[in-house]
């Protein structure tokens, strides 16, 4: 499943180039992972809690167009792989009235419990196991 979360650029996350900053778009893709684990269910509020952190071990991205001040933009979140403690997710970023292909990422993750690497815990297992990519 996809999930699409919206964001309009602001002006003081743009460089001296008038385009967002590069560094700027990590925060784009954590805000659509944020909102890809509220909507099946999972609280990073409620993970530390129990003890558990979700930290990115690696993110590739790929620029493919600047995007501007006030552009709405489209940052689409997919889970596309689940393994015993660890997964990835497929983000893509698109200017939503041109549908312009702003950014694609791959972004890793691992679960930490007490600082060392855990097992994903069953009630979020089952929650993403049925949102994983097919194919």
């Amino acid at each position: 499943m996809k999930v699409s979360t919206e964001y309009i650029v602001r002006t003081f996350e743009c460089d001296f180039y008038g385009h967002v900053n590069g560094a700027v778009y990590l925060q784009y893709l954590e805000w659509g992972r944020w909102n890809f684990l509220k909507q099946v269910g999972v609280s990073l509020v409620e993970l530390s809690q129990q003890g558990f952190q979700v930290v990115i071990s690696e993110i590739q991205l790929k620029y493919l167009s600047p995007a501007f001040p006030e552009e709405v933009l489209v940052i689409e979140t997919e889970l596309a792989k689940l393994r015993h403690t660890s997964g990835k997710f497929s983000q893509n970023i698109f200017e939503r009235a041109t549908k312009r292909h702003i950014l694609s990422a791959s972004v890793s993750f691992v679960f930490l419990k007490q600082g060392r690497i855990s097992s994903i815990p069953t009630w979020v297992r089952e929650k993403l196991s049925s949102m994983v990519l097919k194919g």
